[in-house]
């Protein structure tokens, strides 16, 4: 998009003292932003949810991701979409999905001549991503010229230019997940990447694949500065064993060809419903699938080491990452796209298929499906006081907020932001909390799922939809009846202070009628969900 001269005299105006800012250094000169695919709240013990090592539910290793939270700041309210699209697209633009459209996983087929039910969706060309912004910057003097890259894990649609039509000038990484629809015979060892926008089957391990390409991306900008994007693959299925020199918590041998679980070793590998595994196991052998019936804690058994052990992997490289990256003049944020997988997660996030109780975890608006590891550091970030525990904080942020913070920390304020853009964000820049200072906070959160994307109509049983919006102690719930889509939408309501995980709705009490705190609360709750607009 160029500028018309008139907004280009606005943004200028804005910013009289454009000649100094672009000869002073700005700290930090550079943001990287690491996306982990399927990464919820109860991989970290920072969020509190309970030890289940008894029950040989243990949490993998991530000693990369620990040190980058002990230098930094780890945001305990970090709110994303519950699904990993939306996630995606709201990251990239500053946009809630009500205004992008995506509010589900976008299909993974190229076409429906592919066995797809319908056409492809994906991000729409008008949307205006952080790279995109760094570049009209650019071309009205405000920035210095950027490098930009996205590398791993697309999935905004499946047109091969698509992330440089959105403004990155390369992408190297895969379209759609590994092991798409259309491609089942794909797995992280043998998948098919996008180099610019040319296929080519890829037997480097993803994870791996997506760190050297970052790493290559880092090395050419020489001393330029560079906003770099890493979506993660992992630990999104297929569940399998990675490279042992990536993962040595896991499937180890024990001399007579058994393997051993070393972060649990009273604990088997995998559940004796599972055949037997013999050391050493193939690297992206696959984990045992179980039927559907399965209940969700014998799934969850059997998945898990595989899970752990590809979160193990994939911080065993983005430690390698982050000794290519000079953290005095790159801010880095490290969160996930959506909750921990129903099938890999544990309590108190499980459902009950016997009972029809899904999980309340990755595809829900419960804390397990939004609320995700969120951590931020390097430049610009002020951590823990030395001699203290790391820093954490309770202070709401969404991932629609990096957008404006990537801005701020680059010197664009928010009346340049409003300049610079043709669509509204709903961004808003923590950078005053990255650098303890005093600041406007949000009052609330929100997120939705919502299906189909684009709705062409937001009427009784042709949109499915599921919302929810929190202040500092409650959050309140709406969602389509899943068993009448014609009844009126359902609430709950929780007290997330005295209840983090969800487990007592306060409305089966009727207390939300009762003159008081909780009372107060729903109604300015229900007040301001009220006022977001339907896609």
């Amino acid at each position: 998009m160029i500028l018309s001269p008139l907004l280009l005299a606005f943004v200028t105006q804005a910013l009289p003292d454009v000649p100094d800012r672009r000869k002073v250094a700005v700290a930090p000169e550079n943001a990287l932003v690491i996306l982990v695919d399927d990464w919820g709240l109860d991989m970290m013990e920072a969020y509190g949810s309970p030890d289940l090592s008894a029950n040989c539910i243990t949490r993998p290793p991530t000693p990369n991701i620990d040190r980058l939270a002990e230098s930094g700041v780890t945001f305990l309210s970090g709110w994303v979409q519950p699904v990993c699209s939306p996630t995606r697209a709201s990251l990239l633009t500053g946009r809630h999905a009500f205004r992008h459209g995506i509010g589900r996983i976008v299909d993974q087929c190229q076409s429906s001549a592919a066995g797809c039910s319908q056409p492809a969706d994906a991000l729409a060309d008008e949307e205006f991503t952080i790279p995109e912004l760094l570049r009209e910057a650019t071309q009205v003097g405000l920035l210095p010229e950027y490098g930009t890259a996205a590398v791993g894990k697309w999935h905004l649609g499946p047109d091969p230019i698509a992330p440089l039509i959105q403004g990155f000038d390369r992408f190297r990484g895969s379209q759609h997940n590994i092991q798409r629809t259309d491609s089942p015979n794909e797995s992280y060892c043998s998948w098919l990447k996008n180099t610019d926008g040319s296929y080519s089957m890829s037997t480097t391990y993803a994870t791996t694949d997506a760190v050297d390409e970052a790493l290559n991306f880092i090395s050419d900008q020489g001393e330029n500065p560079w906003f770099l994007y890493v979506a993660m693959h992992s630990g999104h299925a297929p569940w399998h064993i990675p490279p042992p020199h990536l993962a040595p918590s896991y499937f180890i041998n024990d001399g007579t060809g058994t393997c051993f679980h070393a972060q649990n070793p009273s604990c088997p590998v995998q559940p004796p419903i599972c055949p037997p595994l013999a050391c050493p196991v193939p690297i992206c052998t696959e984990a045992c699938e179980l039927p559907i019936t399965t209940p969700l804690d014998v799934q969850s058994a059997a998945t898990r080491p595989y899970y752990e052990a590809m979160i193990e992997a994939m911080d065993t490289e983005i430690g390698r990452l982050i000794e290519g990256v000079n953290l005095e003049n790159t801010i880095v944020f490290v969160l996930g796209d959506n909750g921990t997988p129903g099938s890999a997660t544990a309590e108190p996030f499980l459902g009950d298929r016997v009972l029809g109780i899904p999980p309340k975890s990755k595809g829900s608006i419960y804390q397990g499906g939004v609320n995700v590891p969120f951590i931020v550091s390097g430049a610009g970030v002020r951590g823990a006081r030395s001699g203290n525990a790391p820093r954490t904080t309770t202070k709401m942020v969404h991932v629609v907020d990096i957008y404006a913070t990537i801005a701020d920390l680059f010197g664009l304020d928010d009346q340049v932001l409003e300049a610079l853009s043709p669509n509204p964000i709903d961004s808003m820049s923590f950078k005053h909390v990255l650098a303890r200072r005093p600041g406007p906070d949000r009052p609330y959160i929100f997120t939705e799922v919502f299906g189909p994307n684009f709705p062409t109509s937001t009427a009784s049983c042709d949109f499915a939809m599921a919302r929810t919006i929190r202040n500092k102690r409650f959050k309140l719930l709406r969602y389509t009846d899943p068993f009448d889509c014609s009844a009126p939408l359902v609430e709950e309501l929780y007290d997330l202070a005295q209840d983090p995980f969800e487990a007592r709705n306060l409305m089966d009490s009727g207390v939300h009628l009762i003159p008081g705190t909780v009372r107060d609360n729903y109604l300015r709750l229900v007040s301001e969900l009220n006022l977001i607009p339907l896609p």
